[in-house]
């Protein structure tokens, strides 16, 4: 290219790029003229209508210090917590007079005061209950109730007379002529702070309207001259008094009447007997009674902005207005004819002058020097600290992005060149062609301008262009792209994968595999990278990916762009809505997986009315302005938002327990509740009073002696329980408001559901004593059929020893006593010498003791005789070699035993005696028999050397029998023997056997105490 062909080219660019400026100059609006955004556009409206249970022909509000909304209708009174409105039924008078509330008031007290009408009184709201006042001949309507001074309460219609009422000391009292008031009707009664009674009074005379007051002590009304119609007076919160009629409104000059200042704001059309308040911004508002509602902000100092109305057009229920209220939170509330409406102070502001592109996306993009820049439909909007969006720049042709230049300015992307936006043809890129659609830009601190696009990533240099095919990243095309504070470039590879480039070296990851699902955005914070997925958020620092999954954290689900301020916040739009969390909480998660990140969300009830832009814009779609203010895009067009203006809701919420329902039984607000004989289930409701979001109050109950913990239902104002028993039970529940300022206290109900006659402690008893008998029943039935089985055996034994008694009877003594006799007859032969005579007598002798000792036995074995076994005893020990004497104790009266128990008790006795005396060394030997009612026992006490502790763990000593022994014979008879020794200290041993088993029945052998023997040699 020759030097004329470059000199002309630059002729071309100059010129064009002059034309460019002169075309922003013309095209941009002074900032000077451009227009205050719509105060209104400040508040969110709700509304609610006969649809959603709000009750026809509002005429009253007011709020009680529980937080409860009182609704004064045609339809009768209701109470409105924010969810659910509640009919409170009429007095009997009321409802035979089919009246309605006209008028409501709150005194000092908390109690709600209710003015009805045709002829109805006055009734007030205390403790759950409506009660009349007994007014004496009331008048047809009441239309306003004022609290007063000193408990006082105010009352007045507008008639001709009787006109204004006084409850004090309990009763009613006219006081019309006592405080000479003026002739005309009387309306929009109106208790200032000071106690100064205000009303608008109409004189039919000359269809004059004035305003009237009556200061606390004064002994008559005073009058405001105003030309207006309709007045109504309102203080504001600096306590300025301020008065609107049909002139319009204007300041109480020496604040408490009597001078009117100049008119600082217009009447709104078809105003009719309005009613003014000043909202907690010291904005106004006000009823117009036909034309909807209209407003004004507060301006510095005691000015009032312009005037502002709000419609049927723009979803007023009704132009019909009736009511207005200002509740203890904010938030503004208008009765009308048709439903109740809501307006909330909010902070993000839709900016309605920038208009939404119809053919494409909106853009935005934030300078080095905090300027925010954006195009829409007109053009390149441009966003100064402090200032309102301003026409910059009319685009031709499609610009595909914009994105922050170096030194101040930002790039404008076609599909054929970038642009500095202001900047002449010098900085002029071109981009090479074939010309297609360019997704995101961004210029990064060495200069390099970085597009993504189709196919590849490309970026500019001193060198000209470069590129990195997208497919070697693992995808066919490049989205987002934002450089960090290290100079690493980190871009969206089609939503599948994120690149890093650090340097020379280029990689991609997964994000499914690092746990982010799908990158919807990259961001870039004040020191790091955010990587914005549908399952997650990713951090990159230095290189090093970091994740926050959205199980854990499910703010952190579908975000599509983030931002970080200096203040130390980090804000994060997604399709939920916009997020606020703590930069410090957000880093502490990253790096300590799990810990907790507090997270405040704001979306539609906040102002911000519609979602991001669809998914197929990419790019930023939030910015953050020199002076802090967010600027966010979404479908429905821009958003703005100060951080700094957010004031959390600090006023923590009344809660209460609405209602209580078991079967067809239902208690409202039940304080101590008892429900009917056998209740099981029950429904208790409850409600938190805080209504400005009160979709976001969350609750907290538990039912002690039921739950263990604090149940957490979230937002849900039921609890359920089922399967309980009788008792009393306590109900406590804990609510926060939409900030999450909680109240601990919370409320609390007592519930008591009394037994049936099966749940009393009297069946439970009776209960105890039936099972108690049965099982000394089962007892006694398992001791007899023992006892039976026992005596069995021992039956069973003693025939067996019978029929023993009886072979050796038959048997061998007989033929024991044969051979004697032939033996005797061989003696008696003559022939026998004198030494074979002798050897048989011997014989014979010899036999007939073995004959006296067998019968003896057979004897025993028949139980020929019974001899008790004290006597046994006796005989035994007299029987004993010398060694030490034992000594026999019988205590009680004694009784004859069982054969069997008396034998194996004998032979028991007898081996712990040999044992003493043989084995033990002892020097005393102590033998005791118990004959009680309900057991017998023989005891054998020495003071021998003892039996080892391993001897008695084994139950016997190696190679000998006697302890074995004993135990079987002991459990032989159904006793049981124990068996305590130490060594040193002698042995104790004890054979106890129950009564029903050791004694002969109906028979005892002596009578007596305690009779101690001593065996004599």
């Amino acid at each position: 290219m020759n030097r004329a062909c470059v000199a002309s080219r630059r002729a071309y660019w100059a010129i064009k790029g002059s034309l460019k400026l002169l075309a922003i100059v013309f095209v941009s609006p002074p900032a000077a003229v451009w227009a205050e955004t719509p105060d209104l556009a400040r508040y969110k409206h709700t509304s609610w209508t006969r649809d959603e249970g709000a009750p026809d022909g509002i005429r009253a509000l007011a709020q009680t210090p529980d937080g409860y909304l009182w609704i004064a209708s045609q339809d009768g009174l209701f109470r409105f917590d924010g969810v659910r409105f509640e009919r409170i039924g009429p007095l009997r008078a009321q409802a035979q007079l089919g009246s309605a509330p006209r008028a409501l008031a709150v005194d000092a007290r908390g109690h709600l005061w209710i003015g009805y009408d045709q002829g109805a009184g006055v009734a007030v709201f205390r403790q759950g209950k409506l009660v009349d006042t007994a007014m004496p001949d009331p008048p047809p309507i009441i239309l306003s109730i004022m609290p007063g001074q000193n408990g006082e309460i105010w009352a007045n219609w507008g008639g001709w007379e009787n006109r204004l009422w006084r409850h004090r000391n309990g009763s009613w009292e006219s006081v019309e002529q006592r405080y000479s008031l003026p002739f005309g009707a009387l309306f929009n009664g109106y208790s200032a702070p000071n106690g100064t009674l205000w009303f608008g009074l109409w004189d039919p005379r000359d269809l004059s309207s004035h305003a009237i007051w009556l200061s606390p002590g004064a002994k008559r009304f005073a009058t405001l001259p105003s030309k207006g119609r309709y007045a109504s007076v309102a203080s504001d919160r600096k306590g300025a008094l301020w008065l609107s009629d049909t002139e319009g409104t204007r300041r109480v000059v020496n604040g408490t009447g009597g001078v009117l200042g100049p008119t600082v704001l217009p009447a709104p059309p078809n105003l009719v007997y309005p009613t003014v308040r000043f909202d907690h911004r010291n904005a106004l508002w006000g009823t117009s009674r036909a034309g909807g509602v209209f407003h004004a902000r507060a301006r510095k100092g005691s000015g009032l902005g312009p005037l502002e109305t709000f419609r049927s057009a723009d979803g007023l229920t009704s132009d019909l207005s009736n009511a207005l209220l200002v509740d203890r939170e904010g938030s503004i509330w208008v009765g009308t004819e048709q439903g109740l409406d809501r307006f909330r102070p909010v902070e993000i502001v839709r900016e309605s002058d920038v208009r939404v592109n119809p053919r494409g996306a909106m853009l935005i993009a934030r300078a080095e020097d905090g300027t925010v820049y954006l195009s829409s439909a007109d053009g390149i909007y441009e966003v100064r600290s402090g200032d309102r969006p301003r026409l910059r720049y009319a685009v031709r042709g499609e610009l595909q992005v914009i994105c922050p230049a170096r030194g101040g300015s930002v790039w404008l992307g076609y599909t054929d060149r970038a642009v500095r936006l202001g900047d002449r043809g010098e900085n002029r890129i071109t981009i090479p062609g074939p010309p297609g659609p360019i997704h995101a830009c961004v210029e990064d601190a060495q200069g390099r301008l970085w597009l993504t696009g189709e196919g590849a990533l490309r970026w500019h240099d001193a060198n000209g262009w470069h590129g990195l095919p997208s497919d070697r990243m693992g995808g066919k095309g490049t989205e987002e792209i934002v450089t960090g504070p290290e100079r690493e470039v980190v871009f969206n590879v089609r939503g599948t994968r994120f690149g890093i480039i650090v340097g020379n070296s280029a990689r991609s990851l997964s994000a499914a595999r690092v746990g982010i699902g799908y990158v919807n955005g990259i961001s870039r914070g004040l020191d790091y990278v955010l990587v914005n997925g549908t399952t997650g958020l990713a951090r990159v620092r230095n290189g090093v990916v970091s994740t926050l999954e959205s199980k854990r954290y499910p703010w952190a689900a579908r975000l599509r762009d983030a931002v970080q301020t200096i203040s130390g916040e980090t804000w994060l739009l997604g399709m939920t809505g916009l997020v606020r969390v703590r930069t410090a909480e957000l880093n502490r998660a990253f790096d300590n997986p799990g810990s907790p990140v507090a997270a405040e969300t704001f979306d539609s009830r906040d102002g911000l009315a519609s979602g991001p832009q669809h998914f197929g814009v990419r790019g930023t779609q939030m910015a953050v302005g020199g002076d802090g203010r967010l600027w966010i895009l979404s479908r429905s067009g821009l958003y703005s938002l100060d951080p700094s203006q957010l004031v959390p809701n600090k006023v923590p919420p009344v809660v209460s327990i609405t209602g209580l329902s078991a079967g067809p039984l239902n208690i409202r607000d039940p304080a101590n509740a008892s429900l009917p004989t056998g209740t099981t289930s029950l429904t208790i409701s409850y409600t938190a009073l805080s209504l400005a979001v009160p979709g976001r109050n969350q609750f907290r109950y538990r039912l002690e002696g039921i739950d263990e913990g604090w149940v957490d239902p979230g937002t849900r104002r039921q609890a359920f329980y089922t399967r309980l028993g009788p008792g009393t039970y306590r109900f406590h529940v804990i609510a926060a408001n939409n900030d999450g300022t909680w109240n601990r206290a919370g409320a609390a109900t007592r519930i008591h559901i009394p037994p049936t006659f099966v749940q009393s402690r009297l069946f439970l008893v009776l209960c105890a004593v039936a099972a108690g008998g049965l099982l000394v029943g089962l007892y006694s039935a398992r001791l007899r059929y023992l006892t039976r089985r026992i005596r069995a055996q021992m039956e069973a034994r003693l025939a067996e020893r019978e029929q023993i008694a009886r072979d050796l009877h038959d048997t061998l003594l007989q033929s024991i006593q044969g051979l004697m006799i032939r033996f005797h007859g061989l003696a008696l032969r003559p022939g026998l010498d004198a030494s074979t005579r002798r050897e048989i007598d011997e014989a014979l002798d010899q036999a007939e003791a073995a004959v006296v000792e067998g019968r003896e036995q057979v004897a025993g074995l028949r139980s020929a005789r019974i001899v008790g076994l004290p006597r046994q005893l006796d005989e035994f020990i007299a029987s004993l070699p010398a060694g030490p004497t034992p000594f026999l104790q019988i205590d009680g009266d004694e009784r004859l035993l069982e054969p069997l128990v008396m034998e194996e008790a004998m032979k028991i006795s007898r081996e712990a005696i040999l044992n003493a005396s043989r084995h033990a060394s002892a020097s005393t030997i102590q033998v005791t028999l118990n004959f009680r009612a309900d057991r017998f026992s023989v005891r054998v006490e020495d003071d021998g050397v003892g039996v080892a502790r391993e001897v008695l763990a084994a139950g016997r000593r190696e190679g000998h029998f006697g302890l074995p022994g004993m135990v079987e014979r002991a459990r032989r008879i159904g006793g049981e023997l124990n068996i305590r020794s130490t060594l040193g200290s002698g042995t104790s041993i004890t054979l106890q056997v129950p009564a029903r088993l050791a004694y002969l029945r109906g028979r005892r052998a002596n009578r007596g105490l305690t009779r101690v023997r001593a065996a004599s040699r």
